[in-house]
């Protein structure tokens, strides 16, 4: 018999497929096949039957038992593949004992129709109903057999039946839902094009598509999709008001009743107060004088920013030299407030704004509204690698001791050597080796921050931990801050978190004023006062006139800005850039 059944299934006998054998036959096939091959024979044997409705008689049915005995009594066998074996053979007794194949067949599955498919629900078991069901879905589905008008009516039928079978899963019960809605959409709009393709991610659709999608849902479909299915495509139109007000008139006219309204006037309000936030803070949008201006180059200088990648307002640099054992630190603020000062328009709008609203986590969306137009605060002044940006330089001499002095202040243009991330700067401060100039330079730099903190009388500079990156990024700015606030003739200070017009430490902000309007009043009244910038006298009068107003006005804005960040949240919601 082995050779003879091996024969029946080579190569010159096309007639004989392996379906076709008996279970005798595959048992006896057992001793003359490796292992591997005999496991992948047995294996096909099985699905080709189930595939194909090849029903086992009683006798057969006993044989297929003693099959899984020689599997399971052989040590060979992995516990995966006898657990597959042991499924394939109870699939098969099944359908061969309840014959449910001969009434309907595997390859006539798309000529049943619903009524009848709805009449097996009590013949067979619910596992068994349930995959044939699903079976019969895909297939109208996959070969385009779409339903008419009548038919949508029966599927109704069929959900109703699928959802009320206490038996079921709800999971179960989902599943087949989702594929009768795929069935009823596609009935629907079957004369368009692709639309089946286009239809497979939801959330890649335009607002028209996805609209369509689900008028045809409520209108044909709603019976089998359940609330949250409806609110996850009702918050793909978050954004679009009008979308949101024809999706609650469709419900309306639909005789929805459902708490997809509430969801639709929350989507409203929170677009309301979007559409009213941006209003508030409209994008600016004007001619600007004089950003080809340029000034003198100065070269060799490593010239380094340490920011977190979010950061788009580069404000500062430094650069770092030692000569004949004392530290040359180069501070380099970007040249705002020249440009500020040509620029009257915007320089009433800057002053407005006061600052530039942040939240308060470490995002891309960092920025949540800038005092000046992006193209001049991200682009133009920012203090971005490999590019020559106008800056207005303090260098200072830092000796063995600690002792810091300001040599000398100019205006100037650089080049952007490196921008630096905080974890990568600490890293290299961890590292012993130096590879390249920047790695040399920021060891440098440690060294000249442990002197200055070791030996300052200033708060802000004795308390310095140079053990953590964090703690020295801000040396630069704050000798410049301290070295304005205390030889300045005019300025405005900050103490206690609100700035005001006298100071015990004198701290004032000095270097970022490409986020703080305060911060390019002190430069430019101080520079003016040293000869670098010429401010002209309306502005100095103006703002010696109105100081206290001026300081009122930055502290709400201030104030504004810290309630955003403790709502960082709600911008985030609000506000789409």
């Amino acid at each position: 018999m082995k050779n003879n059944t091996l024969k029946r299934l080579s190569i010159g006998d096309k007639k004989t497929k392996i379906h076709d054998l008996s279970v005798k036959e595959i048992i006896s096939l057992k001793d003359n096949l490796s292992f591997d091959r005999y496991c992948i024979y047995v294996d096909n044997y099985l699905f080709s039957r189930i595939s194909n409705n090849v029903f086992c008689s009683q006798e057969e049915i006993e044989d297929l038992k003693t099959l899984y005995r020689i599997f399971s009594n052989d040590e060979r066998t992995s516990l995966k593949y006898l657990n597959k074996l042991y499924n394939y053979i109870d699939e098969l007794k099944y359908i061969s004992k309840n014959n449910y194949g001969r009434k309907v067949k595997r390859n006539d599955v798309n000529d049943i129709s619903i009524k009848k498919l709805i009449s097996l629900k009590d013949e067979y078991r619910k596992e068994k109903y349930i995959g044939f069901v699903k079976k019969y879905l895909y297939v109208r589905i996959s070969k385009r057999n779409y339903c008419n008008d009548k038919e949508i009516e029966e599927l109704k039928a069929l959900a109703e039946c699928i959802n009320t079978h206490e038996e079921i899963e709800e999971d179960k019960k989902h599943e087949i839902c989702q594929l009768l809605t795929k069935l009823i959409v596609f009935s629907k709009n079957k004369d368009k094009k692709n639309y089946l393709k286009r239809l497979s991610k939801l959330n890649a659709l335009s607002l028209e598509e996805l609209y369509l999608y689900l008028e045809t849902v409520i209108k044909y479909a709603y019976f089998c999709i359940d609330e949250k299915s409806i609110d996850n495509i009702i918050m793909l139109f978050k954004n679009d008001i009008d979308y949101l007000n024809k999706i609650e008139e469709l419900l309306y006219d639909n005789y929805i009743i459902s708490e997809s309204y509430d969801l639709i006037n929350k989507l409203k309000e929170e677009l309301e107060k979007k559409n009213k936030f941006k209003n508030d803070f409209p994008n600016i949008s004007i001619k600007y004088k004089y950003l080809d201006h340029k000034l003198p180059y100065i070269e060799n200088k490593n010239v380094i920013t340490i920011d977190e990648a979010y950061s788009p307002d580069l404000d500062g640099a430094f650069s770092i030299d030692k000569k004949d054992n004392m530290y040359v630190l180069e501070v380099y603020v970007t040249d705002v407030p020249s440009f500020l000062l040509k620029n009257e328009e915007l320089m009433k709008i800057a002053y407005d704004r006061a600052t530039s609203m942040y939240n308060s986590q470490n995002s891309n969306r960092l920025i949540i509204r800038d005092m000046l137009p992006q193209e001049i605060s991200h682009d133009y002044f920012s203090l971005k690698k490999n590019g020559i940006k106008n800056v207005i330089t303090f260098t200072y001499y830092i000796d063995f001791t600690g002792n810091v002095v300001l040599q000398n202040i100019s205006r100037n243009a650089v080049f952007i050597n490196d921008n630096i991330r905080p974890k990568r700067a600490e890293s290299i401060l961890l590292s012993p080796s130096k590879y390249s100039r920047t790695d040399k330079d920021l060891k440098l730099y440690k060294e000249a921050c442990e002197l200055i903190s070791k030996n300052s009388k200033e708060r802000f500079l004795n308390e310095l931990n140079p053990g953590k990156i964090e703690s020295i990024i801000g040396v630069p700015s704050i000798l410049t801050n301290y070295h304005i606030g205390k030889n300045s003739d005019f300025a405005i200070y900050r103490e206690q978190g609100k700035y005001t017009k006298e100071s015990k430490e004198k701290y004032t902000h000095s270097s970022t004023p490409l986020r703080k309007f305060v911060s390019n009043i002190n430069l430019a009244f101080y520079l003016n006062q040293i000869g670098i910038i010429d401010c002209p006298d309306k502005y100095i009068y103006y703002v010696e006139d109105h100081l206290d107003e001026i300081i009122d006005h930055i502290n709400k804005q201030e104030e504004v800005k810290e309630e955003f960040q403790k709502k960082y949240k709600m911008i985030k919601k609000y506000y789409d850039k």
